[in-house]
């Protein structure tokens, strides 16, 4: 089979290469979404979307990229897939695999602190958890974390999230987790994307 981790960086290259050309791939993962859920997209319409931005790799590569991402129902979070292949590119950039380690396991499987989207999965299911122990305060959380009280959490304000979260990785992962959440690319995180990444994805166990 394919190589994922290498298909994973040939993406993430061509869709640098189309931002660079003011090309927005975004549109072709939105309009296939499932009923208006956020970043939500079933299998076959993220290999058709992903084989429609003509970047360089074959649909069996594509293929591969799908089953690796799919949950038990066949659905791909697209936006976690997207910031993984930002992440193998920048990896190989900086001259091989982050250097972070997370402390201990998440629920029984040791997790790759190179795999964003597992990471993704942990910072949902922590800030989930935070959530069932402070019933109601989660846009509380939000705000609390907004220092500068813009409406939106920057850079230094999601790494305090993280921190809060028990979560310890590299400035690398930190960003790539922050591509989880900044759906319009806008280098901050406003209240709704907060709360569309914690409630509307509901990862595979």
């Amino acid at each position: 089979g394919a190589d994922t981790e290498l298909v994973e960086r040939k993406v993430g290259a061509g869709l640098r290469v189309l931002k660079t050309l003011g090309r927005s791939y975004r549109r072709a993962f939105e309009r296939r979404e499932e009923a208006q859920i956020s970043g939500i997209i079933t299998n076959t319409n993220f290999e058709e979307a992903l084989n429609s931005l003509g970047l360089a790799v074959s649909e069996g590569e594509v293929r591969a990229l799908s089953l690796k991402y799919q949950d038990r129902l066949d659905r791909i979070n697209w936006k976690d897939v997207v910031a993984a292949c930002k992440h193998a590119v920048k990896s190989m950039r900086r001259g091989g695999v982050g250097r972070a380690a997370l402390d201990g396991d998440y629920d029984g499987e040791d997790i790759d602190p190179n795999d964003v989207a597992a990471l993704a999965r942990r910072l949902r299911e922590s800030i989930r958890d935070w959530s069932d122990r402070h019933p109601g305060e989660l846009s509380g959380l939000f705000y609390r974390l907004d220092l500068d009280g813009n409406g939106e959490l920057s850079m230094s304000e999601f790494h305090r999230l993280l921190k809060k979260m028990d979560i310890d990785v590299t400035q690398d992962l930190e960003e790539a987790l922050m591509d989880c959440f900044d759906v319009d690319g806008s280098k901050g995180i406003d209240q709704e994307e907060f709360l569309d990444f914690v409630w509307k994805w509901t990862p595979s166990p």
